[in-house]
């Protein structure tokens, strides 16, 4: 049986963090907050959906990578929300750390798995046919 997205741990982390991001943008009361919430809605989602988008195009290195990218930025951006977030007074400290630590290890895991991924040939290249000799 072969590894899917759903099997990788990084995936089953960005999607937890992604669903936490929609119970909170919910409790959310005011309109201002609730824009917050919207962006980490969407970035925290973004993160997974694109895991399982470069995993699908793991077999080009180039498509791979570039998914792997924008799951980072897009980790990346959620720690900045996150930031504002705890700023504004909408999470304690304690959640504040724990969600940096979550993406900054969702971020160390996604790096690693593209250096890992687009080190090695993912596909032979395709057949040549040797030219004939006349």
């Amino acid at each position: 049986m072969s590894l899917g997205f759903r099997d990788l741990d990084v995936y089953q982390e960005a999607f937890r963090l992604g669903v936490w991001a929609g119970s909170f943008a919910r409790q959310l009361k005011n309109a201002r907050d609730q824009r917050l919430g919207d962006q980490i809605i969407r970035s925290a989602r973004s993160v997974p959906a694109n895991i399982a988008e470069a995993w699908r195009k793991r077999m080009y290195p180039a498509h791979f990578a570039a998914k792997i990218t924008d799951a980072e930025a897009e980790a990346a951006e959620t720690q900045v929300w996150i930031d504002f977030a705890y700023s504004d007074g909408l999470i304690d400290s304690t959640l504040h750390a724990s969600h940096r630590q979550a993406y900054e290890k969702i971020l160390t895991q996604l790096t690693n798995l593209r250096r890992t991924h687009t080190s090695r040939q993912a596909v032979p290249r395709p057949h040549q046919p040797r030219a004939q000799k006349p």
